[in-house]
């Protein structure tokens, strides 16, 4: 079988537990269709990618090394954006701006040079300025093929016959279907807690977060972990809003002993904690996704974006809720924490069933890129 080329393109090597899950998902999606296939990442940390997934990876930067990659581009047959949210509001025009060049700068050189091009399983949203309009727009032209993981993102994009609504991809991925077993198989029944900071820095929603689950700890005598799904020495993004909550949780009566603060070094230690919880409380995409394909029930919390987007195409029901972060209140989180904690056997098996049709539904990820790596490939 002859050998084929591919460009993964994404913020992987910051040691995100969705990010690095999504690569994995992408390269074994591409590998079950067409087994002699290498890979080059353009990714954020080129070393802690290849550590990670053993694969050969550059800069995403432009113009790092630019001729190099640009080689490394004209011999490639399909270059991939995986995963991810692709395009979103950034705050002003100019990080906008920023973000759409980054985004949009490898893909169109590709296009220019005639490698295929795919938009894989991502995600877009919110978008409100006329910068992101006008960008989101050119994606049909952009990319050979686009898949995107739920309604809302499709949403954005009034047309084009080469865009598929599909699944997210590491909700798909075979990969993750069954528990990984954590390090500590004695760890007791525990709330899992994986937060990052909301925007804008709104530090009140923190704090109805902490009272309503300190409140539901010491009702039901449950141990906390404090989860980040970004651990990095150079991208600390998660870890020190967890120090901010097991102060709080400490402040609000809860036991130290009865907090933990935990760390992963590898997908399947960062995935074991995920799946062995008893209810996992998050406002990161992959945490959830992650849980409830071991059937663990999740609360996501979320405003209009690629969560409440998400869960949607999953269908929320118990053992699946939603908050919105921007009206929550503390005693109807506590409500929720208490039944999703209650959730039978039968009600668990039910989110696993979902998130199966989620990823099994036509067309699937795997099917749209089949196609393309086929006619590639003749």
């Amino acid at each position: 079988m002859k050998s084929l080329s591919f460009g993964v393109y994404g913020v992987y090597g910051k040691n995100n537990l969705g990010d690095e899950a999504l690569l994995r998902s992408v390269m074994a999606d591409v590998l079950s269709i067409h087994p002699n296939s290498e890979f080059t990442v353009f990714c954020s940390d080129p070393s802690e990618v290849s550590k990670f997934h053993g694969v050969h990876a550059v800069s995403r930067k432009p113009f790092n090394n630019f001729f190099d990659k640009l080689s490394l581009i004209k011999q490639m047959d399909v270059f991939i954006i995986g995963g991810g949210t692709l395009l979103y509001e950034q705050g002003n025009f100019i990080k906008n701006f920023k973000a759409i060049l980054a985004f949009y700068f490898w893909p169109i050189l590709a296009k220019l040079l005639r490698v295929k091009t795919i938009a894989y399983g991502q995600g877009l949203g919110p978008i409100h300025s006329l910068s992101m309009k006008v960008a989101i727009r050119c994606l049909p032209v952009i990319f050979d093929l686009i898949t995107l993981r739920d309604n809302l993102s499709i949403e954005y994009i009034n047309s084009g016959s080469n865009i598929y609504v599909t699944s997210d991809p590491v909700a798909a991925s075979e990969l993750y279907n069954k528990k990984v077993s954590n390090i500590n198989d004695e760890t007791d029944l525990y709330l899992l807690v994986a937060f990052r900071s909301p925007q804008a820095g709104k530090s009140e929603l923190i704090i109805q977060w902490i009272q309503a689950i300190s409140v539901f700890a010491k009702n039901k005598k449950c141990k906390i972990i404090l989860f980040p799904t970004q651990l990095s020495k150079k991208y600390f993004e998660d870890e020190p809003l967890l120090e901010v909550l097991y102060q709080q949780l400490v402040e609000y009566g809860i036991n130290p002993e009865n907090i933990q603060k935990v760390g992963w070094s590898t997908i399947e230690e960062g995935i074991g904690y995920l799946q062995r919880a008893n209810v996992v409380i998050s406002n990161r995409l992959h945490a959830l996704l992650l849980a409830a394909k071991a059937g663990v029930p999740c609360v996501g919390l979320g405003g209009k974006d690629k969560i409440i987007g998400c869960l949607n195409m999953i269908g929320i029901d118990k053992p699946i809720y939603f908050m919105d972060q921007e009206k929550i209140a503390s005693g109807i989180m506590n409500k929720i924490l208490k039944e999703a904690w209650d959730i039978p056997q039968k009600g668990k098996a039910n989110l696993i069933d979902k998130i199966q049709v989620w990823a099994k539904q036509e067309p699937t990820n795997i099917s749209c890129l089949k196609e393309i790596i086929t006619n590639k490939h003749k």
